[in-house]
């Protein structure tokens, strides 16, 4: 299992956003290593060649208009935060492990694991993700939308039931349904129990994962991933993004607007078609929403190299070396040049200075 996998599943549970801060932003199904076919030649392994990157200074220009900086670096979070996230991280893998065992009961009860079909629709059509078949799901573990598990509960099993819901607002997970109304359609054709294991050595070592081969070694992994996530979020919660820059906003704006124009090609359709086959409603909206995603990169970008400069903060060549290859490690690839391949020189140079500021944010703390 590779370390992408390795990520999706300790975020499974974490109801936050990704702080991976520079990634390509896709509203499309996938995720962010999907990519046209022409373009996936640049795989973890190989420093395949691309158009050579403009050597374009980020953000060479006055940020204090932009942004006002909290303190730093005496930023305060919880270190029991993050105790308790280690903890439900351990018992989020060893559900990995689970095997789902059907028992001789009919009605669907709170704690029961039931394996389902469902169909959902909006407005009289089935919409992107909201159909799947044989999913396992234990009812009260607030796995999908708010009374979708509870509308289970005293029903049949071989029993269809229509569940007539609302997506929370917001959605994190997909923008362009917060808010709406929807139907599921959900078929139970099994109850049972999930029978989770205590997570071992053996378990992890056959993830083989190269971030972690022991229990241990991935309790240590996920305290270092979660106090990295707490101590830049809390910083960044105590900035003040003033506005934003037009001109990088519109540059970034063009840029993604270009390359789903190149995507609707491929499919040999037209982006407003495609967008709206995603679930949006109108091409207008689909911008609104990658706008907001938008700015919230640049002002993560932007608190980074304001807190930077504000500071006089300096790091070697070496160090950065050091913590770039750190992060191409954790995010899969086996080089820098291979990890700026697939997202840009600027987008390693960002994460490279934040790990540097969070470094002094936990130095601090402790």
């Amino acid at each position: 299992m590779d370390n992408k996998k390795i990520k999706s599943i300790i975020i499974a549970f974490v109801f936050v956003v990704i702080f991976a801060l520079t990634f390509t932003i896709v509203f499309m199904s996938g995720d962010k290593n999907e990519e046209l076919p022409k373009d996936t030649e640049t795989t973890k392994g190989e420093d395949n060649k691309k158009e050579p990157e403009k050597d374009v200074k980020p953000y060479d220009f006055d940020l204090s208009e932009y942004i006002t900086l909290g303190p730093f670096p005496g930023v305060d979070y919880d270190s029991n935060e993050i105790t308790d996230f280690v903890e439900k991280s351990v018992d989020n893998m060893a559900m990995e492990f689970a095997e789902f065992t059907e028992v001789d009961k009919t009605v669907v009860q709170d704690g029961d694991t039931v394996v389902i079909d469902y169909v959902g629709t909006m407005d009289g059509k089935e919409f992107s993700g909201g159909t799947a078949k044989s999913q396992e799901l234990t009812i009260g573990s607030k796995t999908y939308i708010d009374g979708f598990e509870a509308g289970l509960i005293g029903h049949s099993k071989g029993e269809t039931v229509v569940l007539k819901l609302k997506f929370p607002d917001p959605y994190q997970s997909a923008p362009e349904l917060a808010g709406k109304d929807v139907e599921f359609k959900v078929t139970i054709n099994k109850i049972g129990v999930k029978n989770v294991p205590e997570l071992t050595d053996d378990m992890v070592k056959s993830l083989k994962s190269d971030l972690f081969t022991t229990v241990d070694g991935y309790k240590e992994y996920m305290k270092e991933y979660y106090t990295a996530y707490l101590a830049w979020n809390k910083y960044f919660e105590s900035c003040e993004v003033k506005k934003y820059p037009e001109n990088t906003v519109n540059d970034r704006l063009n840029e993604m607007l270009e390359n789903y124009e190149t995507m609707a090609s491929y499919y040999q359709t037209t982006l407003e078609k495609l967008v709206q086959a995603s679930g949006f409603e109108s091409l207008e909206k689909f911008k609104e929403e990658l706008v907001k995603k938008l700015q919230l990169n640049i002002a993560h970008e932007m608190a980074v190299y304001q807190t930077i400069r504000a500071n006089n903060i300096v790091i070697s060549d070496e160090e950065y070396t050091q913590i770039a290859k750190e992060y191409a490690t954790k995010e899969g690839y086996n080089t820098i040049e291979a990890l700026k391949n697939a997202i840009g020189k600027n987008a390693v140079e960002v994460e490279v200075y934040r790990q540097k500021l969070i470094s002094l944010i936990v130095a601090a703390k402790n």
